[in-house]
């Protein structure tokens, strides 16, 4: 696979993308591309138009959650469901006041970093999503606190100072937040007096790869900061061990009711655990782990990126000419499957699009061509210039292709 993406943002992408670093990095990457993802005024068009829903963003104050009360007109009926606009006037405010600004799921509101986190997505091949913090100078967001899934901050406007520790609690899993009750005074004690692991200032263009569990503190220094974060959809051997389970809904004892009282009881219950975990055994022996790794793919396909199909309205067009020259979009294409009779079906994350013998024949050469450009006489002679045209005109509009 020809990497596009991850060279942007790490310098050894074949290693990175084969074995993420297991302790946190910082790389000094060119500016001018990563900080054209969101500036200030980026972040001013969305918020400034007034049309923004609470959804899409949360405000942090002093390291708390800031009511939506506090930023939003009241809700009221839009279409089907209750929202509410977020009031830029009282954003501004909030700012001044030093609260963090967190713009929420950019790769589905601003089309830079949602292309860039298809291409992500696709050259590590687990979903990827982002968000953006912006934190005035001198204040933070949140205080020491690890995720459950790696992260790769990119800075894009201003400075911010990192502090990373070694984890607490290693690997944890989605459900396993962040809990500073839970933590010993010696824990406390080396959070805040020791030294950290990694300490770094990071400027416009550096990046930062922080694994799960790492416990990381920041804040802005004198200026403003504004990064996003690109967070890795974390796939362990537990998701798994769950996905197996959801297979066994068809094994009848697996169904029976337990007897009752037994939750009542530790003796009965301890006798009940055992059996149930030898009927486990048994029905685990019986799975077909190619059937479970088909349903995973394809009940994984949503969870990543639909193909940016801008524009629309190629429906409406008819200047598409067989020597219209367009490239592959390589980070759409979810997966390609063969088919028996010689076809093959391409599948993105809310679509599929199935070709018969002589196209699948025909795009065999350029769905690999990366970038290069191409038009549909360069399908011949598997299909004449009709033929070819109805398919370039169908990976258009499917978002598999692009005019150049």
């Amino acid at each position: 696979m020809k990497l596009h993406v991850l060279p942007q943002v790490v310098p050894d992408p074949d290693t990175f993308r084969s074995a993420p670093p297991p302790a946190p990095a910082v790389w000094h990457m060119p500016p001018a591309p990563l900080a054209r993802l969101l500036s200030l005024g980026d972040l001013d068009s969305m918020i400034g138009w007034g049309v923004l829903r609470s959804r899409w963003i949360s405000v942090v104050r002093a390291g708390r959650s800031v009511p939506e009360s506090e930023y939003t007109w009241p809700r009221r009926q839009i279409n089907d469901g209750m929202e509410s606009v977020v009031r830029a006037a009282a954003i501004t405010t909030l700012l001044q006041q030093g609260s963090t600004v967190i713009l929420q799921s950019l790769q589905r509101t601003w089309r830079p970093v949602a292309t860039m986190c298809r291409g992500l997505s696709r050259e590590v091949g687990v979903p990827v999503e982002a968000n953006a913090y912006l934190t005035p100078a001198h204040h933070q967001g949140f205080a020491h606190h690890h995720d459950p899934h790696s992260v790769l901050i990119v800075q894009t406007v201003g400075t911010k100072t990192w502090q990373i520790h070694e984890p607490v609690f290693p690997d944890p899993l989605e459900h396993q937040n962040w809990r500073p009750d839970a933590l010993g005074s010696g824990d406390w004690d080396r959070l805040r007096h020791g030294k950290p692991t990694l300490e770094t200032v990071l400027h416009p263009g550096d990046v930062l790869w922080i694994p799960r569990g790492w416990i990381h503190n920041a804040y802005a220094t004198t200026e403003p900061s504004l990064h996003i974060t690109f967070a890795f959809q974390t796939l362990t051997p537990y998701w798994l061990a769950k996905e197996v389970v959801k297979e066994l809904d068809e094994v009848v004892e697996l169904r029976r009711e337990l007897p009752w009282g037994a939750v009542r009881d530790p003796d009965r219950l301890r006798e009940t655990c055992a059996e149930v975990m030898e009927q486990l055994g048994r029905a685990m022996a019986g799975l077909d782990p190619d059937r479970l790794a088909d349903r995973l793919v394809e009940a994984m396909r949503p969870r990543f990126l639909e193909p940016d199909r801008a524009p629309v309205t190629s429906a409406l067009a008819d200047d598409l000419t067989p020597g219209s020259r367009v490239a592959m979009v390589a980070e759409a294409l979810h997966r390609r499957r063969c088919l028996p009779d010689g076809g093959a079906r391409l599948e993105m994350a809310d679509a599929s699009l199935t070709l018969g013998p002589p196209a699948a024949r025909a795009l065999a050469e350029v769905l690999e061509s990366g970038g290069d450009s191409w038009c549909a006489l360069d399908l011949g002679p598997e299909l004449d210039e009709a033929e070819a045209l109805e398919i370039v005109t169908q990976l258009i509009r499917a978002g598999l292709a692009r005019r150049v």
